[in-house]
């Protein structure tokens, strides 16, 4: 039985903010490889695509370094994609989390995302310095990182297939904001 899919996250005004609809085994088709390749199969695979094909140039910077702090980072919450078979009965699923970013001089979408995703990369291929503990990968699992501008802050989307996978990058997140915000207090 074929489902359609709708992915969007809960607000927590009540409100659902839905984007393109496809069907359900395509979206784990491109949840499970995080990247454009079809050769990529592990997490591995996407991130030497993505460290080969964007990260060239890629430097951080103050800005990434804010996010990745968590100084700029407001709060995370779940990200769900709304799923409903043919007789119209929805169902909700965690896909992941929702990390809202507070918009830094310079920053925009694009700039945020690329430097997210070789971010990403970077730490599954084991090249970062020092191991990290943020949300933006998955040790061993492909994750897709979105980023949406949502007026004076981004909405970074970070998800991960299956619903296990999902459910590691959401508690990682709010340990991960919880563990900055008790060092910031200190």
């Amino acid at each position: 039985m074929a489902r359609n899919f709708r992915y969007g996250s809960a607000i927590s005004t009540g409100y659902r903010v839905s984007g393109a609809v496809a069907t359900l085994p395509i979206l784990a088709a491109v949840v499970g490889c995080a990247t454009s390749s079809p050769a990529a199969k592990t997490a591995a695979d996407s991130a030497h695509v993505v460290a080969a094909n964007r990260c060239a140039d890629v430097e951080g910077d103050s800005n990434l370094n804010a996010v990745l702090s968590g100084e700029a980072v407001d709060y995370v919450k779940p990200l769900y994609a709304n799923l409903s078979d043919p007789r119209g009965s929805q169902e909700s699923q965690l896909r992941g989390a929702t990390v809202m970013v507070r918009a830094l001089p310079g920053m925009t979408a694009e700039w945020l995302d690329r430097q997210l995703k070789c971010h990403s990369a970077t730490e599954t291929l084991g090249q970062s310095e020092a191991p990290s503990t943020d949300p933006f990968f998955l040790p061993g699992t492909p994750v897709t990182i979105a980023v949406r501008p949502l007026g004076s802050a981004f909405a970074v989307d970070i998800s991960a297939f299956p619903p296990k996978a999902a459910h590691r990058i959401l508690n990682r997140a709010n340990d991960w904001l919880a563990s900055r915000a008790a060092a910031a207090s200190l």
